[in-house]
């Protein structure tokens, strides 16, 4: 019997990226029109990308099935919602954001194009990915 892990927030945000990541947003301003937010936002991200990392893991939010994350980390709003005083800091789709990184290290890590990224499994994406930013 193999055990099946549950990983709906996972497969949100890595299918929905993998589908738009070519050409990928790679310039602030291109992230910020493709993220619908500010460059102010998305300059808080890159600054606090490791404690945005950590707190999905710590909470185990990418393998988490709520449906409410949703609405906190994926869906356009002007900031996402950690439930912290950061929340009107942070870009709305925070969790968008997060899986472009995840899709981006994905791409680099395996050197692969977008049509085999779109065949790929989202689990194998995140495990292949390689993705973990460094702490500052």
């Amino acid at each position: 019997m193999k055990f099946k892990i549950k990983t709906e927030y996972l497969k949100n945000i890595v299918s929905t990226v993998s589908r738009i990541v070519d050409p990928r947003p790679a310039s602030p301003s291109l992230q910020g029109l493709y993220f619908k937010t500010t460059k102010e936002k998305l300059n808080w991200a890159e600054s606090n990308e490791f404690e945005i990392w950590n707190y999905f893991i710590e909470n185990e939010l990418f393998f988490n099935t709520d449906l409410s994350l949703r609405s906190r980390f994926i869906s356009k709003a002007p900031y996402s919602k950690f439930n912290l005083d950061i929340d009107k800091k942070s870009p709305g789709s925070i969790g968008m954001w997060l899986g472009y990184k995840i899709v981006d290290s994905y791409m680099k890590s395996n050197k692969t194009n977008i049509n085999k990224l779109l065949n790929t499994d989202h689990y194998t994406i995140f495990k292949e990915s390689k993705y973990k930013p460094k702490s500052k």
